[in-house]
């Protein structure tokens, strides 16, 4: 358990945060980061470019990277909308033209804010030390991710339950999904959809929750599909823990409940953790997303002896076994030589040393009570979260 974890998105659908990354690398063994130009221009500005990149080089930390980003595409035929999925990526500007794979990744650098000279050395780190693949190439699934949509969707009962759900949960409407039909049918050059669905007053819906946020018609819906695809194939291909938003990850268990009933097992074990340890379910995220403390304080933090220590910890529980249980059971736990009286301990422990060396067991009648504890406790996964930890995330 906790071995792996893979990142690819938040919760709330945007790029995961530095705050993210910093509570997988606390808890997991490895760390895989998928990157794309757009979570890589927003982790180079929060974390500093040269911070990312040292993060990149730890033995720990592996990173895979697409200039892609999917999407769904929307024209127009006789007066109706013809959707079909694909993909867009970042290929230039109009005072440059189209540009070459090194000049795109150094433009993502100039983007975070670096010198150009700066920026071409940083790209070229970046590249070194991550893997670039394409989401329309058959690396993550045959055909590649936007043909794998198109397959899920032969599935009519599936693609309306999927749809109906994404939009119901974007609007906060959870009980909505039963009211909301959606029907897909092929023609040449993509798929229209005919639907039930009030798009105005669905916009109206979520202006209540964010005023400022752009309407949405089906290609919106359209688009979780694909991505809640994508999930599943990039999950699959990496295995382990696998961290997205919550609406990719609910349309993936709509189908594949029983396939993947441990995704987020080990993302809710660490919550339910900090909530009971931390008196905070994100507590480490947020301290870190917040400002409070910075990304190189919270590295000091975990490349400690005890600190690696503690996700050896970790690594060790059963996958079927509860993780808080276990802490408090380990932190509890008594060793053979707690059992022999402390006194005992005391008394044979110091007429050893004395008969070595008078003055020495002297000097240490003192301080023995302090050895006897290091001798009979050793080390506890409380141990690290009391002296370390806590006083990290209740800054």
């Amino acid at each position: 358990m906790f071995e792996k974890i893979t990142l690819r998105r938040s919760e709330n659908g945007v790029p995961f945060s530095i705050g993210h990354l910093a509570e997988a690398m606390l808890f997991h063994q490895n760390v895989h980061v998928l990157l794309d130009r757009w979570s890589t221009i927003a982790l180079a500005k929060s974390l500093g470019s040269d911070l990312l990149l040292s993060i990149l080089e730890r033995p720990e930390v592996t990173a895979t990277f697409t200039e892609q980003i999917l999407a769904t595409h929307t024209k127009t035929v006789n007066g109706i909308s013809v959707y079909d999925w694909g993909a867009i990526q970042f290929a230039g500007d109009q005072d440059r033209g189209v540009l070459k794979k090194q000049a795109r990744i150094t433009d993502i650098f100039l983007k975070a804010g670096l010198p150009k000279g700066e920026a071409k050395k940083a790209s070229r780190r970046f590249r070194e030390l991550t893997k670039t693949r394409s989401l329309t190439s058959n690396y993550y699934a045959p055909g590649g991710i936007p043909e794998a949509a198109r397959e899920e969707a032969t599935d009519m009962a599936y693609f309306s339950h999927a749809l109906a759900t994404s939009l119901a949960n974007d609007i906060k409407r959870p009980e909505l999904a039963k009211e909301f039909k959606f029907e897909i049918t092929r023609i040449d050059g993509g798929f229209f959809v005919v639907d039930n669905v009030n798009w105005e007053q669905v916009n109206e819906e979520r202006k209540k929750i964010l005023p400022n946020v752009d309407d949405i018609g089906c290609a919106h819906v359209l688009s979780s599909f694909q991505n809640a695809v994508a999930d599943l194939h990039i999950a699959s291909h990496y295995g382990g823990e696998y961290v997205t938003d919550s609406i990719s990850s609910q349309l993936t268990r709509l189908k594949y409940s029983k396939l993947l009933k441990r995704i987020g097992r080990d993302t809710n074990s660490v919550s339910e953790f900090q909530d009971a340890v931390l008196d905070n379910a994100a507590a480490v995220r947020e301290c870190i997303n917040s400002g409070e403390k910075t990304f190189a304080e919270f590295l000091r933090v975990i490349d400690r002896r005890d600190g690696k220590k503690f996700k050896e910890f970790w690594a060790g529980v059963n996958s079927d076994e509860n993780v808080l249980r276990a802490y408090f059971e380990e932190s509890s736990r008594r060793g053979w030589i707690e059992n022999i009286p402390s006194k005992t301990i005391r008394f044979a422990f110091c007429t050893t040393i004395g008969a070595v060396s008078l003055p020495v067991g002297i000097a240490l009648s003192a301080s023995d009570s302090f050895l006897v504890e290091k001798l009979t406790r050793g080390w506890r996964p409380h141990h690290f979260v009391e002296r370390h930890l806590k006083p990290f995330a209740e800054s």
